[in-house]
């Protein structure tokens, strides 16, 4: 029988519980006396292997090693097998356990609780992402997941008891239980309602949605108009903020810059700025010199909604441009590629790879060919992808929307993005001498490294809690 993701995920938590008991009444009769012992370990067999049916696993084996027990043969080798058999298969439901956590919807119904084992006199609740922490050996495919495992134990830091759920969490929260709630999403929206006297920060990581969808909505309008053809939205947000829960907030704290701060004015307070942090391959401005015509390259590298990126524009402004190339990293929509087919497919001087892994040799084949990273979003909190370029040595050409400072590292501000616009300014930062641009290049790491790192966004998030609840 197939069982639906919650009731699954309720089954598999019922059964890991039953497993810690099976383990621990199996320790405990390693001390007692046989009979006794054996009745308690029979008893939390039975009580597993029911949890284990309607998970849908099976306990063949550990059953099997359970006859010579309910026989009730005295075996010292008896208990050493099975407790071989048991540790094994408490491994097994573990992996289990958190290979059913990690579907995405399964997200909504798990709390870690006390993440760090400390016993403070004070708890505070992180509402962001739980899946770096489930699988806490896995490498981050972006840069949140290695953000939140410094908030969590920034928090630690700070003398909390550290509880952990995802933005989307829906079970009831005892919002009295906590002195900090920090996080996003509907569940920090609901604690803001409840509590009274918990201090609540909302962390904000994009522009509000009112301005982001705004912004999207006009440039599908220029799609349109361009090209006389419509292409359906990609990153419209339903999840507007609530005003009246988000006005309880004591602060928030904001991925970007003044420019994304400033699309939330008048929702908070208090409001802190926090720089993003981005991935730093094998680049290094002595080691890994870019190659000689690097300055003829240009990289898009971005996520989910090319239009609202202004994919569409830097194709059809390198339409213009034969004698420079256009490096895609990134997946499209299906609905995206299929317009701009003869592009991708056909023209000499666009090449496309779809998603490629950041620690690739392929990645850093294309970022090794790349003097300029382009970008022409209309709306973020602030461009990771366009970090890690510039981590990668990268030139960054972007709309003030990237929420980056761009003005002390020798970036180059896009005012025009306008198709002709945009060709015009690639044909002439393609012009610049490949020494000029090679220090550009090494500034530009020099800045990102020292102010988008994982370090520098530690220090900073420790300034802002400090601020929020002393010490």
């Amino acid at each position: 029988m197939e069982i639906e993701l919650d009731h699954r995920l309720n089954a598999m938590d019922n059964l890991y519980g039953k497993m810690q008991q099976m383990s621990q009444s199996y320790r405990e009769w390693r001390q007692s006396g046989w009979q006794q012992g054996r009745e308690n370990c029979l008893e939390c067999f039975f009580s597993l292997y029911g949890a284990a049916e309607e998970a849908g696993v099976s306990l063949g084996e550990v059953k099997e090693s359970l006859v010579p027990v309910i026989s009730g043969q005295n075996d010292p080798t008896i208990l050493h097998n099975l407790g071989y058999i048991l540790e094994q298969l408490s491994d097994s439901v573990k992996k289990m356990y958190l290979a059913c956590m990690h579907d995405e919807g399964s997200y909504q119904k798990v709390l870690l609780t006390n993440y760090y084992q400390t016993e403070f006199e004070y708890s505070a609740l992180l509402l962001y992402l739980v899946y770096p922490f489930l699988f806490p050996d896995a490498p981050a495919g972006h840069t949140n997941q290695v953000e939140v495992k410094i908030i969590a134990s920034q928090l630690r830091d700070c003398g909390y008891n550290v509880d952990i759920a995802n933005t989307r969490y829906e079970r009831e929260i005892d919002s009295k239980k906590y002195q900090l709630v920090i996080g996003a999403g509907r569940c920090f929206e609901r604690v803001c309602m409840e509590a009274t006297d918990t201090l609540c920060v909302c962390y904000l990581t994009e522009s509000s949605p009112y301005f982001a969808n705004i912004a999207e909505l006009r440039r599908f309008r220029d799609f349109e108009r361009r090209n006389h053809a419509k292409l359906p939205f990609e990153r419209q947000s339903s999840n507007f903020l609530d005003l009246t829960a988000l006005s309880r907030a004591s602060a928030a704290i904001c991925i970007g810059n003044q420019k994304t701060v400033s699309t939330y004015e008048g929702m908070f307070d208090r409001i802190f700025q926090l720089n993003a942090t981005g991935f730093c391959g094998r680049f290094q401005p002595q080691t890994c010199p870019k190659e000689n015509d690097s300055g003829k390259h240009f990289l898009w590298y971005g996520g989910a909604g090319p239009i609202h990126k202004g994919l569409d524009l830097c194709i059809e402004a390198f339409r213009k441009l034969p004698e420079l190339k256009l490096h895609i990293v990134g997946e499209v929509t299906a609905e995206f590629y299929q317009f701009y087919r003869e592009d991708i497919e056909k023209a000499e001087n666009i090449l496309y790879y779809g998603f490629l892994a950041k620690d690739s040799d392929e990645f850093f084949a294309v970022c090794s060919q790349c003097g300029y990273c382009v970008s022409t979003s209309c709306s973020e909190g602030q461009s990771t992808s366009v970090i890690t370029a510039m981590l990668a040595g990268m030139v960054p050409v972007c709309t003030p929307e990237t929420g980056l400072d761009l003005d002390d590292c020798g970036g180059i501000w896009l005012s025009d993005i306008s198709v002709d616009g945009l060709a015009a300014k690639m044909r002439a930062l393609s012009q610049i001498e490949a020494q000029q641009l090679s220090e550009r290049q090494a500034a530009v790491f020099r800045y990102a490294l020292e102010n988008h790192s994982a370090e520098h966004y530690q220090r900073q998030l420790e300034s802002i809690l400090k601020r929020l609840v002393g010490g």
